[in-house]
């Protein structure tokens, strides 16, 4: 299966994906990429831009975009450019930002959207109804991570700021990584690292996190198969 992991910043979640399918990651930042190259040489890692895609009409099985279309300058071409890569029947995942917890963040920091390089807020809707638009069948949407909300909540009040696009803290401390690693415990990224191990303590915080995904969501998540 080809997946094409389009924003892959430097390479971690293209590393995951490549479990179940050759992977090419592409980046508009060549930073990025280098370091993604560095750390994960056996993917295909690429500079491009989401709006200039240079690969063949109907060419992955897949495509993931995290975090992404909030980002690029024009998004209907990027959509355009999406749909032409991407196989007939083929699935495409997209995470969007909750347009309400945009709106607070931009709230408690004017300079948020400068600092993480957001280019619009998507309204409730907006994002399933541009799928249609581009013959996509939504399958599915959910709402997930709670928990950076209410982290960047608490840096902001702490004074911190953003140090780039994928969402790092300027000067991290101590309390900043144990803030981190706390939160976690509140979602299934848990399973992902090594404190799954630790005493059971998620059998009370997943449901939790469950239940504020559905409250205060920080991504939405949409699968949707190009028709």
């Amino acid at each position: 299966m080809k997946i094409l992991d389009l924003g892959c910043g430097v390479g971690g979640r293209s590393k995951y994906l490549s479990k179940v399918g050759k992977v090419t990651g592409v980046d508009i930042s060549a930073k990025n990429i280098e370091t993604a190259k560095q750390k994960y040489p056996e993917i295909d890692f690429r500079v491009m831009s989401a709006e200039n895609l240079s690969f063949e009409k109907d060419f992955f099985d897949r495509i993931y975009a995290y975090d992404v279309l909030e980002h690029v300058d024009n998004l209907d071409k990027t959509m355009g450019e999406i749909r032409r890569v991407l196989k007939s029947g083929g699935k495409l995942q997209v995470d969007i930002p909750y347009w309400r917890s945009e709106k607070i963040l931009l709230k408690l920091k004017s300079d948020y959207f400068k600092e993480i390089g957001h280019k619009r807020i998507f309204a409730s809707g907006e994002m399933p109804n541009k799928l249609k638009e581009k013959s996509f069948k939504v399958l599915r949407t959910r709402r997930k991570k709670f928990y950076q909300n209410i982290f960047w909540i608490i840096e902001f009040w702490r004074g911190k700021d953003i140090a780039d696009e994928v969402g790092g803290v300027v000067s991290q401390t101590a309390f900043d990584v144990f803030l981190q690693n706390i939160l976690i415990f509140f979602t299934p990224e848990l399973f992902q690292t090594k404190a799954k191990y630790f005493f059971p303590i998620w059998i009370i915080t997943l449901p939790i996190g469950k239940l504020f995904d559905l409250i205060f969501p920080k991504t939405i998540e949409i699968l949707a198969e190009k028709l």
